[in-house]
């Protein structure tokens, strides 16, 4: 992974990061989020409340992707369909497609998955995506 992007847990901190992020993923979070094509309509207190509803879901992990404070992609991790796994679901930002990125962070956030003692990841893919599949 180049060295200025960072791969961490996401923070309230990153709330503008993660509000630009959608503003101009709108694509990439119709798929993600069922809402994501409304998302341009949000106000403040719409991206806040997903915001901090991503973060404080007792069973979900919300990791990010980031060049210094921009937030490239985002990765939440929660409990699979089956018992001792995790189920993985998360996008890119529009632009930053086909650079291996997403193959990297991927990587990254199964990693996590076993340190955390899952003992599989259950990736969730859009079958249009022929690159993700």
């Amino acid at each position: 992974m180049d060295d200025n992007l960072k791969f961490r847990m996401l923070a309230y901190s990153d709330y503008e990061s993660f509000k630009e992020a959608c503003l101009v993923s709108i694509e990439e979070l119709s798929t993600f989020l069922d809402f994501g094509k409304y998302m341009e309509y949000f106000d403040f207190s719409d991206y806040w409340s997903l915001f901090t509803q991503l973060l404080k879901e007792p069973e979900t992990n919300a990791y990010g992707l980031f060049d210094g404070r921009k937030l490239l992609g985002l990765a939440l991790v929660g409990p699979s369909s089956k018992s001792f796994g995790a189920q993985v679901v998360g996008w890119m930002r529009h632009g930053y497609h086909g650079r291996g990125l997403a193959t990297t962070y991927l990587e990254k956030v199964i990693e996590r998955c076993f340190f955390n003692g899952h003992h599989f990841a259950e990736l969730v893919i859009d079958q249009k995506n022929a690159p993700s599949n």
